[in-house]
Order: structure tokens, then sequence, then C-alpha cells
């Protein structure tokens, strides 16, 4: 493993990089959006359960402070039993996640690829795997600047792509002061909801605030709709405004469905039935119906996300066994525009062909199998039109002003010489605080 590259070789690495994020896919299995060329996505269909997160906490973002103590947490299964050597390197990105000019020495200090030794095998599962997982910064290498990374996991070559993971580092210079209400617009107050906030400074510079900086905020962590490069509307003092009326608004959706997997010899809340066959654990979900035209509940979820676990004192990253879940969705008609594809955290927040449920007839529904690990999993029904990038939750989900849902902001800034985009403040709040 090569540990200094020279100026031509880090030019190469880059030129490889930007060849491989930025080349289209088969689209028949993963669809690829024009907004950014960087994804969270698996390359291999033997790779499972891919996950990033600050360590110790499963269900945070993956953004850590820059120069701290905090770490982050890559995990994955493999279910080839075979152990196989993996290793990883990071691409900075500036805000719109374009691979930024920077050479990997100007953002690393150490080494600039990495292996993945921690693994564990599966214990007592119908399906073997081997658990992958390797935290960082570490002392093999730390992390210089802040801002956007993407994570590439691969086996021997670089060109063998295993996996990618999106993470940001944080210099927390700034303070984010969200406002978080019904859309202003009367014609849309029972649907939308409007994100007016405001970022204050203390002995930060940002000159020329219109031009330098970019704000972001992202919907339950959903890359598709995501609001980007918004601009302050007022400026006082050391504190920019955020306030509009139409740029800043999203629908608000519904409270994420759930099902509950930890234990497979009991019938939880959505479970209709389990059984055990030769092709192995079948986890057969309730019909779902469509909310799109039924009044709001308030529910408790954890917004799209998934938590990884087994009943019991038991090690759940090797002692979790798999399933084949089924889903349905109840419809008298099939779609004729478009797709509807189960959606959260477990696609990784992607709509691709592996989530896209398809038109029974015979049963009136919409169908997919998914092969997931134990856990606790909410999830959507989201319906993606031909031809655009953006998902619609409003078709199955319906959508509702007094939704709960988790914003993240994401304040950019690029000062005169900079290179690079630097992430100088992030900020999780709900909408009902």
């Amino acid at each position: 493993m090569k540990h200094n590259f020279s100026f031509f070789v880090s030019l190469s690495f880059l030129s490889f990089f930007y060849n491989l994020t930025f080349s289209q896919p088969d689209s028949a299995d993963y669809f690829y959006p024009d907004y950014h060329g960087t994804f969270d996505k698996i390359y291999k269909n033997n790779i499972q359960t891919t996950m990033i997160f600050r360590e110790g906490f499963e269900l945070s973002n993956p953004v850590i402070e820059l120069n701290s103590e905090e770490k982050l947490k890559l995990c994955f299964d493999d279910l080839d039993t075979e152990l196989k050597s993996y290793s990883f390197f990071i691409v900075h990105c500036n805000a719109n996640w374009v691979p930024s000019d920077l050479l990997p020495s100007e953002y690393i200090k150490g080494v600039q690829e990495d292996y993945i030794n921690d693994y564990k095998y599966s214990r007592n599962t119908t399906v073997r795997y081997i658990h992958y997982n390797t935290v960082f910064p570490n002392s093999n290498f730390t992390i210089t600047k802040s801002g956007n990374y993407l994570l590439t996991v691969y086996l021997e070559e670089k060109q063998n792509i295993v996996l990618t993971k999106r993470f940001m580092v944080n210099e927390n210079k700034a303070e984010i002061i969200p406002d978080i209400h019904f859309a202003s617009n009367i014609e849309e107050r029972r649907y939308k909801q409007e994100i007016d906030f405001s970022i204050q400074f203390n002995s930060y510079q940002v000159t020329n605030p219109y031009n330098n900086l970019k704000v972001s905020i992202m919907q339950n962590h959903r890359w598709d709709n995501a609001i980007n490069n918004l601009k302050p509307t007022f400026v006082k003092d050391n504190e920019l405004i955020y306030d509009y009326g139409d740029d800043n608004v999203f629908f608000g959706g519904n409270e994420f469905r759930h099902f509950d997997i930890k234990n497979f010899r009991f019938i939880t809340e959505r479970v209709d039935s389990v059984v055990f066959n030769r092709e192995g654990n079948q986890v057969f979900l309730r019909p779902d119906e469509s909310l799109a035209f039924k009044g709001y509940v308030s529910a408790q979820d954890i917004n799209g996300k998934r938590l990884i676990k087994i009943d019991g004192n038991w090690d759940s990253e090797i002692d979790a066994d798999y399933a084949y879940v089924h889903f349905k969705l109840q419809s008298k008609e099939a779609l004729k525009n478009g797709n509807v594809y189960t959606f959260g955290s477990f696609s990784d927040w992607n709509l691709s062909g592996r989530f896209r449920l398809k038109f029974n007839a015979d049963k009136n529904c919409f169908e997919n199998i998914l092969f997931l690990k134990q856990g606790y999993y909410n999830y959507q029904y989201v319906f993606l039109e031909d031809g655009k990038s953006m998902g619609d939750v409003s078709v199955f989900e319906g959508s509702h002003s007094q939704t709960e849902n988790e914003y993240s902001f994401f304040v950019y800034h690029r000062s005169y010489g900079d290179n690079y985009d630097r992430l100088i403040a992030t900020g999780n709040f709900s909408s009902k605080n």
C-alpha cells in the first residue's frame, strides 16, 4: 500500500475518481439523477447493510467536528464467506458534491488509503456472513480540511469498487437558529412546512455572504428533494437572515411506516406472519393502504432510519439474521407515468431498481421483496415520475403540515483565495420543537 503519492499519481487518482462517479450506470438497475455525481451506493450483490454514523450513536448523521475526538464508524456485511482484504480511500467534495480541486495530501495527514482490518464471522444465523467495520480518523490518518467527503471501499484495485458512502466534517464556526412552521402561503398551509432560519457568527468573518456562502437543507436525510444554495435575505451585524416565502418550503409528508423484526419468534404490530422455508426466513408484512386521502395521525417514528438489533443480550452485528421481507401496497390500478419505491435508510435514500415495487393485477397491489437484516425499520412509499429526479411522498403517504420531520442544515463558505468549500456549520432540528 502506497502511503505517499507523487503529484502525477494524485492527479491520475482524481481523474479516475471523476470518471467513476460521473459514469452512467445501468438505468434499469439504478436511477442516476442529474443534481450531483456522488452517491451512497452498493456496487456488489454480496454486500448488505452498509452504514456510516458517528461512533457510539447508530442513528446519528455521518458528521464529525474537525480537530475533535469524534470518529465515524463504517460497517457492512459480506455474504461471501471467504475473508477478503478490503481497503478504502476518501475524496474531498465541494458543496455540490463534485470532487474538489484539493489533492489527497491537502486534506489527509497520514496514509491516503487504509485497510479494513476489523471483521467478525456471523454466529448461529441461517445466513452466513462476515461483518466488516472500521473507525476513522485513526492512528493511520487524520482529516485536515472541513467539507463534504465521499468514502469509497474497494477490493484489491481501485477500479473494483464495492461501495461508496458520504460523510461531512464540520468546523462549527456559527450557530443556526431555525424557525420551522406551516407554509406562509395560505393555499399551502395544510400540507407544506416552511424553513426560515438565521445564522449567527461570533469571531468568524464572512465577507460577501451572497456570493461566498451556500446553505443546504435536507428533510429526513433525503438527497433527492434537498434545497441547495440558499442566499440570505437580510444581513445585520453578525447575523444572516433567511426568510423566504416559496424557496424554502417542503411537503410535510407523513409519519413513517414501520416494522419490527428484532425477533422472528414473535409477531409484532406490522408483521402478519413469519415462516422459515428452504429459501430462508420469510417475513410477511401486513398489507399497506394508501394514506393520500386520510387525515393526519400522530405517531412516533425515527424519520426513516433503521436500527440493526436483535432481542436479548447478543451482539447484533453478528448474531442478527437476515430475512426476505415481503411488502404489499394496496392499489386498484397500476401507475402509468412512473414507479413506486420502498424508501428510507435501508435504500440509502435512493430510488433504485431493487426497491421498485411491481403491480400484481390479480391481487390489486404493488409488491416487492427485500433482503434485510434483523432490526427496527422505518419506510415510506415514494412515487417517482418518469424523467424526474425528485420523489413524491404525497401520492401514497399524503402530506400534512403537522408531520414531525427532521431538518438538517449545512453551511458552506469559500473565502477569497480558497479552492474548496469549507463546512462551517451544521444543525439538526425537529419541526415539532
